[in-house]
């Protein structure tokens, strides 16, 4: 394990790296989300769910891949301060190297790989997606110095760019007529952008210098979160590949629209947190109070805006469906239902891993979700007899139970609880419950007798808002007063409160 040896910042100090960083970070994430979910429906408007299903096929062997490229380098440059130029080089050199035999490999692989799915067309996309894998590989490194370095701002300028630039080349391209190919193009050019960008804002080029023996340590600690993001990542895609193999490219289409959808407040808020709270939690490892207050802080803070979106959402999920995405893709709606509990879970699960990794306990996480992973893919399994609505429903079982104890195993490095976390997010998760039941009453009775279509929707999402602000002035007031006093130590750090 890779170890600080740099003096633990002083509270106020870490107030304000959080404040600000939360603040860079959720406002580049939230934009990027917003363009790429804005783009999302207006593709969604022009294309076909094939078509998206054709992509989803072709990316679950582009991101096992991509698990690769990186190895886990990122984090581990994220884990020490102390990192050295012949470290950074070696580490850039071979995630470089890595990043080049993934894409060869996918590319010889395409034709299998289309075999796989009986889908010819997948043979001739392999070749340009594989092109994302180097310029990501190029990247990482440089993208782990800027967030070492706390500089948030920067990041959340270069993925917002990043983001309007190849969504704007993409819905132009599907306008006229290039199909599939707008879902193609649409992240090489972005990923494109962001190599250049990040590279110019770190001022960090490598040495021609390479060195195993600096590798070591980084290697031990990388080593688990690459065994653990595979697990991870074949439990959350297997049920694409699945789908695509068993049921095809239309049903997938519709799975991975409405998985989408689900996602949407784990990149919004989950990860933007999560990204400034993983290199403060490193800081705090040896201070085991702060550690645990600052985690379950950051808990509540993000159930305070995931878990009225995913309970709104499930609530107005056929109206939401209609209007924004179209008639075509109402199949996808009951999936979207089912997968809305996962979301709400899973906005908070994601942050077990910041325990192991900011604790050094990768094996740990590593053992775990060797354990969880067939458990998981054999549910997807099970689920395939009874269609898309059935994948779901057994990930949504499955997911609930592995999530709990996921808790329990991080909990126990750190001397957390579950009860310590339930009192953490009672508060958001009644308000975000009630406001369900009284939007579902509103829009039953009055909103669908005297609306419909965007009309109705808008009525639902500001009659959702305004319940859940006046539910939280009621039962959360004190996280209001907190995310208040956060906003104005923006402007004001020193009054920041954590």
């Amino acid at each position: 394990m890779l170890v600080d040896k740099t003096p633990l910042a002083g509270a106020n100090e870490l107030k304000q790296t959080a404040v600000r960083g939360v603040f860079w970070t959720g406002s580049g994430t939230v934009g990027r989300q917003l363009v790429q979910v804005t783009t999302s429906l207006i593709l969604a408007r022009l294309l076909t769910p094939d078509v998206f299903g054709l992509l989803g096929m072709a990316m679950v062997f582009i991101e096992i891949a991509q698990l690769f490229v990186d190895f886990g380098l990122g984090l581990a440059v994220l884990q020490t301060r102390q990192a050295s130029e012949i470290l950074l080089s070696s580490c850039f050199w071979l995630s470089s190297g890595a990043a080049v035999v993934a894409a060869l490999l996918v590319f010889g692989a395409a034709p299998a790989i289309a075999e796989v799915y009986g889908e010819p067309r997948i043979t001739m996309l392999m070749p340009f997606l594989s092109l994302n894998l180097v310029l990501a590989g190029v990247s990482a490194i440089p993208s782990s110095l800027l967030q070492r370095e706390m500089r948030f701002a920067a990041l959340a300028k270069i993925t917002f760019a990043s983001a309007i630039v190849s969504s704007a080349i993409a819905v132009a391209l599907a306008a006229t007529g290039f199909g599939v190919w707008s879902l193609v193009i649409q992240p090489l050019v972005g990923t494109s952008m962001m190599c250049i960008c990040l590279f110019a804002a770190s001022k960090w080029l490598p040495r021609w210098e390479f060195s195993w023996a600096s590798l070591r340590g980084v290697i031990r600690f990388s080593s688990g979160i690459l065994g653990t993001t595979l697990l991870n990542y074949s439990m959350r895609n297997s049920d694409n590949f699945l789908v695509g193999r068993f049921i095809g490219a239309d049903a997938l289409g519709y799975y991975t629209m409405a998985y989408r959808l689900m996602l949407f407040p784990l990149g919004q808020v989950s990860n933007a947190i999560g990204k400034v709270a993983f290199p403060i939690l490193v800081q705090l490892q040896n201070d085991g109070d702060r550690y645990r207050k600052f985690y379950l802080r950051s808990c509540s803070a993000v159930a305070f805006v995931t878990f009225p979106m995913m309970c709104g959402l499930f609530v107005v999920a056929d109206t939401f469906v209609a209007v924004v995405l179209g008639d075509k893709w109402l199949p996808a709606t009951t999936v979207l239902k089912i997968l809305c509990p996962v979301g709400l879970l899973q906005s908070i699960g994601t942050s077990v891993g910041n325990i192991f990794n900011s604790t050094g306990r990768t094996r740990t996480q590593f053992w775990w979700s060797l354990a969880a992973a067939p458990v998981t893919i054999a549910a997807f399994a099970v689920g395939l007899f009874w269609g898309i609505e059935g994948v779901a429903s057994c990930y949504a079982a499955v997911s609930t139970v592995l999530t709990l104890f996921s808790f329990r195993i991080a909990f126990k490095i750190v001397g957390l609880t579950l009860q310590s976390l339930a009192g953490a997010l009672w508060r958001p998760l009644a308000c975000g419950l009630l406001m369900a039941i009284g939007l579902f009453a509103l829009d039953r009775i009055v909103l669908a007798a005297n609306f419909t279509g965007l009309l109705r929707l808008g009525a639902d999402v500001s009659s959702g808002a305004a319940m859940y602000l006046s539910l939280s002035i009621m039962i959360n007031r004190q996280e209001l007063k907190i995310l208040f006093e956060q906003a104005r130590a923006i402007l004001r750090p020193a009054t920041a409160t954590f």
